[in-house]
């Protein structure tokens, strides 16, 4: 939880912070409001010690909540207002079994693994579990969230990998078939060109290079309109995010080199054509 300058401004003017400390405090019907919320209900006119009404019960703001910015937060899962355990407890229905999260943080040197024993006890005797009793809650650290959450970006990053493979063999194949009709097309040229002087080598390179900056154009122009289409997202969901480099580098040169794999067939036909069948081709 964080508080806006005004309503800690507000906190030591009216003795709020000290009033908090006090045990007894913790049943009031007190609530932190959301800013949305709270711009939702009042506008700009400030909100703090008014009193509002959730679930039709009454309720005194004395702070406002600024959500911190996360890009995974599911929707429907904003902050409208935060109130006291107790006053929940006591004021509302509410399912103590899977709706009740207690967040723990260890002290200073304590070890996360010593720190889950230490809560386990705590929870085992709140609850008044016998030892061969079952633990009926559920313990989970940062460790294990940030682990599976590994794991679920691993499944998407390679089912990226097999999309953006056949979407390469497809474009590939395209590729192939454009440099077919181009060499079909220019055997007239590739004849004239053999009957000049010109050296398989220099034909097969000149439509390596064909295909190359085929596929090295149509990467750059990817790479701008899907830039462009990143940056107008980033602003609507107001988004701190940078381009790599480096990974754009890459990318063309993946494109360049998809035309040299698949271009490569075609440019060998056209280097293999006989000068005298080329200048009889119509």
């Amino acid at each position: 939880m964080r508080c806006t300058f005004t309503a800690l401004r507000f906190a030591r003017e009216t003795g709020v912070q000290k009033w908090l400390r006090d045990p007894a405090s913790l049943k009031a019907s007190v609530v932190v409001l959301d800013e949305n919320a709270a711009k939702k209900l009042f506008g700009r006119e400030s909100v703090l010690d008014k009193l509002i009404h959730i679930a039709g019960r009454p309720a005194r703001v004395i702070g406002l909540y600024a959500q911190p910015g996360n890009i995974f937060s599911p929707p429907g899962q904003d902050i409208g207002a935060i109130v006291p355990y107790q006053m929940l407890d006591h004021q509302f229905t509410i399912d103590k079994t899977n709706a009740v999260y207690i967040p723990v943080k260890p002290k200073k040197g304590v070890a996360t693994a010593d720190a889950q024993e230490a809560v386990t006890i705590a929870m085992r005797e709140l609850r008044r579990l016998h030892p061969a009793d079952k633990n009926n809650f559920d313990l989970i650290t940062q460790d294990q969230i940030l682990d599976t959450f590994n794991k679920i970006t691993g499944v998407f990053f390679l089912v990226m990998i097999v999309l953006s493979s056949v979407g390469l063999l497809v474009g590939g194949i395209g590729v192939m078939a454009i440099m077919m009709v181009s060499v079909t097309s220019r055997t007239r040229e590739i004849g004239i060109r053999k009957a000049l002087g010109a050296t398989k080598r220099e034909i097969l390179f000149q439509f390596l290079v064909e295909a190359a900056t085929l596929t090295g154009f149509g990467g750059v122009l990817g790479i701008l309109i899907g830039l462009t289409f990143g940056r107008l997202a980033t602003l609507a969901m107001n988004i701190d995010a940078s381009v790599p480099i480096g990974l754009t580098v890459i990318a063309v040169m993946v494109s360049v080199t998809i035309g040299i794999v698949f271009g490569m067939l075609p440019a060998q036909r056209a280097a293999k054509l006989d000068p005298i069948d080329a200048l009889r081709y119509e």
